[in-house]
């Protein structure tokens, strides 16, 4: 089953130094297929760049992008405009309503991501 990712959740996968490294390394092994929407790429780059530099960013961008279970899942008008409803969460709700239109569970290590996806009726995601 494809799962949808967050910048929480695969920031904490590709970096070692991040909280939550060795569960996101276990939950991916479960995993058949990662969705990974262009927002989350576009978050990873900023942030990557800012907390370890722009070679990191791009090494940990080019591996997203090139590994073939990382499903680049782009952000389409109809995600866009649920997101804009509340522009303070609006890259949590893009990437959320990308989990509902594929009908696919979410994983993310963001407690208000989280809070949105129960609310939303997106189940998480969870080895079996």
């Amino acid at each position: 089953m494809p799962v949808v990712v967050d910048t929480s959740f695969m920031r904490a996968l590709l970096l070692e130094d991040e909280p939550g490294h060795e569960e996101a390394r276990r939950l991916v092994e479960c995993m058949d297929a990662v969705i990974v929407p262009s927002i989350v790429v576009h978050e990873l780059v900023w942030s990557t760049r800012r907390s370890h530099g722009a070679a990191r960013a791009q090494a940990i961008t080019a591996y997203v992008l090139g590994e073939p279970r990382f499903i680049y899942e782009s952000v389409t008008r109809d995600d866009a405009w649920f997101a804009i409803r509340d522009p303070r969460r609006y890259e949590d709700l893009l990437i959320l309503h990308v989990a509902m239109r594929l009908g696919a569970p979410l994983v993310t290590f963001d407690k208000e991501l989280a809070r949105l996806a129960k609310r939303y009726g997106v189940p998480p995601y969870s080895c079996r």
